[in-house]
C-alpha cells in the first residue's frame, strides 16, 4: 500500500496538518486518499488482476503469496469472500501464516504461536467461516 508523502516517515515526523490528515485516513480507510498514497479501495482495486491471473493460471495448484499487512488483508478477504469492510479487522502480524483451501468449499486455517487452527484470526477473536 504506498502511504505517498508519508511513504519512509515515523509519525513522530508528521507535522500537525499531516496528523489530521492521518486520522482522516484512519476514520475513512476505503474512501480517503492520502496525498501521493492509496487508500484500500485502491489496493483492491490493484490486487484483484492480480488474484484473478494467479487463480487462473495456477486453478488447483498450491500458491504461495507473501505480501505486507494491508494487501494481505485485503488478499484474504477477497479470496474467502469476507466483507472487504470487515478485512480490517483480520489479524495479520508478522508471526501469522494463512492457509486457504478453495476446493470448491472454501477453508481459511492461521497459523499462529505455533498452532495451526481453522478460521480467520481477527483482532478481538476468530470467526469460522
Amino acid at each position: 500500500m504506498s502511504f505517498g508523502i508519508w511513504e519512509g516517515k515515523i509519525f513522530t515526523d508528521i507535522d500537525q496538518l499531516g496528523r489530521k490528515e492521518w486520522e482522516e485516513f484512519r476514520a475513512n480507510r476505503f474512501t480517503y486518499r492520502k496525498h501521493g498514497g492509496e487508500n484500500y479501495t485502491d489496493v483492491v482495486t490493484r490486487l484483484k488482476p492480480f488474484v484473478e491471473r494467479i487463480l487462473r493460471i495456477h486453478d488447483g495448484k498450491e500458491i504461495l503469496i507473501v505480501g505486507h499487512r494491508a494487501a494481505n488483508r485485503m488478499l484474504i478477504a477477497m479470496l474467502v469472500e469476507y466483507p472487504l469492510q470487515e478485512a480490517l479487522r483480520i489479524d495479520q502480524g508478522h508471526d501469522c501464516v494463512y492457509v486457504i483451501e478453495r476446493n470448491g468449499e472454501v477453508k481459511v486455517f492461521h497459523h499462529f504461536n505455533g498452532e495451526m487452527r481453522e478460521g480467520l484470526l481477527l483482532e478481538g477473536g476468530m470467526v469460522s467461516l
